[in-house]
């Protein structure tokens, strides 16, 4: 730990921007998705992957990566994944299909995961204990501003230049991110050899959400004998048993699979994966709602969007004073509630034209995400031994990037399934795909 002020900023600097780099590159691609469905000519299945495939990697890698930075030293790795962002990115900028584009989506899911999971290893290998959560509190409020920009950024270029140009602009906003990390961070050697690489069990991780989501996405194409759809739940449901049998076997394990025999901490990773599905599948599917049913412009869609994120940079810090006088328990179970009837009434008042409902939809979740993720944060670190702590990060952020992928397929295919006389809906709804202007 290094007490001096100045390194304190210097380090706090670096994390708040991978965290920031990381969270807009998740939601900026979001509010250009029309655009990209209209060139392409794809629907809105086949447009999720470029979303889903960027979460989907992330969420299988985490764990992985966190042994990276044990084995090969915090500034090599920092420093790979700063690279392989800005050039993933920039050639995803130049992507001449959507089958090329999604494999991009996967490198830039690399480089995300990385970027994630170092903005949050770095402070306790640099930072004094007791500014710990200082500088974990903005880190967090990095993760909502980054939502904040994305929406009006990416709608503003892709209203007045190009969904290509959104692409470019991450490229070009990591790479003095890249120089800043290259000076900052202190060379640094791994004592050992670190722990042996677990790439079975991320494998299987991998594999798993691949099929999940793949399925939830086609499933309304779904035809008898179609053998596809149904060969990918069963993968689903089989590799997590093959999971437990691998993680039970390693010496070194990317999951410590006894953390889950407290109720108490499976039920807060439970209420974790839900309240990230509904995060961001509503992100995900709300340019959708208001571009094709509200006709309102990607720019201004942005705009109604980043009030979510203003909302929660706001009340995020006041939610991680109460996570501290309050139990973490309680408050989690409140937010959960405050979502649920939230999401449970927002539909009846969709038909409306009015602004308003869908602004005041935003701030109410915005509380209860705001008031969730610092008591469960909280909770998941201290529920767990201090040498497993790290490990325990690790979970909850695979967790958590794991139900956003699982929420825009879940959305999507809600959203899908909603078009009136399905399957005539799923038509409509790419007739209306091709009319969203270049």
């Amino acid at each position: 730990n290094h007490p001096n002020t100045f390194m304190f900023w210097k380090i706090v600097i670096l994390s708040v921007c991978s965290a920031f780099l990381f969270s807009l590159d998740s939601s900026i691609v979001n509010i250009a998705l029309p655009y990209m469905a209209h060139y392409f000519g794809a629907s809105v299945s086949a447009i999720a992957f470029v979303p889903t495939a960027y979460m989907i990697t992330v969420s299988a890698t985490l764990l992985l990566i966190s042994m990276f930075f044990s084995r090969f030293g915090f500034r090599k790795v920092i420093l790979w994944g700063y690279a392989i962002l800005v050039a993933s990115t920039f050639l995803c900028s130049l992507a001449p299909n959507l089958g090329v584009l999604i494999f991009l989506r996967i490198l830039q899911g690399l480089g995300g995961s990385i970027l994630l999971i170092g903005a949050f290893a770095i402070l306790p290998k640099y930072v004094a204990n007791n500014k710990l959560g200082l500088a974990l509190g903005f880190v967090s409020s990095a993760l909502g501003a980054g939502v904040a920009a994305g929406y009006p950024i990416g709608g503003f270029l892709s209203d007045y230049a190009s969904w290509r140009f959104v692409f470019g602009f991450i490229a070009l906003l990591t790479i003095p991110v890249f120089i800043y990390a290259f000076v900052v961070i202190p060379e640094d050697k791994p004592a050992d050899a670190g722990p042996k690489l677990d790439f079975a069990g991320s494998l299987t991780i991998f594999v798993a959400f691949v099929l999940f989501s793949y399925f939830l996405q086609y499933v309304e194409y779904y035809k008898k004998g179609n053998v596809v759809l149904p060969m990918c739940l069963l993968g689903f449901v089989v590799l997590p048993g093959l999971f437990l049998f691998i993680e039970k076997r390693k010496k070194s394990p990317v999951v410590d699979i006894s953390l889950f025999k407290s109720k108490q901490y499976s039920f807060a990773m439970l209420s974790r994966i839900f309240t990230a599905m509904l995060q961001y599948g509503n992100l995900f599917i709300m340019p959708f709602f208001l571009n094709i049913d509200k006709q309102i412009s990607p720019f201004k869609s942005g705009l109604i969007i980043a009030t979510y994120s203003i909302f929660y940079i706001m009340l995020a810090p006041v939610s991680g004073i109460l996570s501290d006088k309050f139990s973490p328990e309680r408050m989690s179970i409140i937010s959960l509630v405050i979502l649920l009837i939230a999401s449970a009434v927002f539909p009846f008042f969709m038909a409306y034209n009015a602004i308003g409902i869908v602004v005041v939809y935003l701030l109410i979740i915005s509380i209860g995400f705001s008031l969730f993720y610092p008591a469960n944060n909280k909770f998941c670190i201290l529920a767990v031994p201090q040498n497993r702590r790290s490990m325990s990060v690790g979970i909850f952020l695979t967790v958590w990037v794991g139900g956003m992928s699982l929420g825009v397929s879940f959305f999507e295919m809600a959203f899908t399934f909603s078009l009136a006389d399905f399957p005539a809906g799923v038509s409509a709804l790419r007739e209306m795909v091709q009319h969203v202007p270049r």
